[in-house]
């Protein structure tokens, strides 16, 4: 009976030091830094909600380097011409997050006018 309990007494020390030299966990922050959306129609380029763009780069560090794309994945037949691969990219940072949203507005309104 004294072995059984001087063995689980041992036991239990060596296992109370063991968890003392734990390491503390280390968090790391992520982020996003390209955002690809692609669509099937030029109609759905207007749909884009601007706002969950903004707050998916949120937590990005303001001078980190993003890239905003736009494809459209089927081929459109317009008045004049077809469209058959379409895609443009916009890169800046994430303080230039609002500038670069305007400049991709004026894109898809460009587009618009063209069919």
């Amino acid at each position: 009976m004294k072995n059984t309990f001087f063995l689980l007494l041992l036991i239990l020390s060596l296992n109370t030091m063991a968890q003392d030299n734990a390491k503390p966990a280390v968090t790391t922050d992520t982020f996003v830094t390209t955002l690809h959306i692609t669509v099937n129609s030029i109609d759905e380029l207007q749909e884009v909600n601007w706002a969950d763009i903004r707050q998916i780069f949120a937590k990005n560090e303001p001078t980190s380097p993003i890239e905003l794309g736009f494809s459209l994945s089927k081929k459109q037949v317009l008045t004049n011409f077809d469209l058959d691969a379409f895609e443009f990219k916009i890169s800046g940072k994430t303080d230039e997050l609002e500038s670069m949203i305007l400049r991709t507005q004026k894109m898809i309104a460009a587009i618009e006018k063209i069919e």
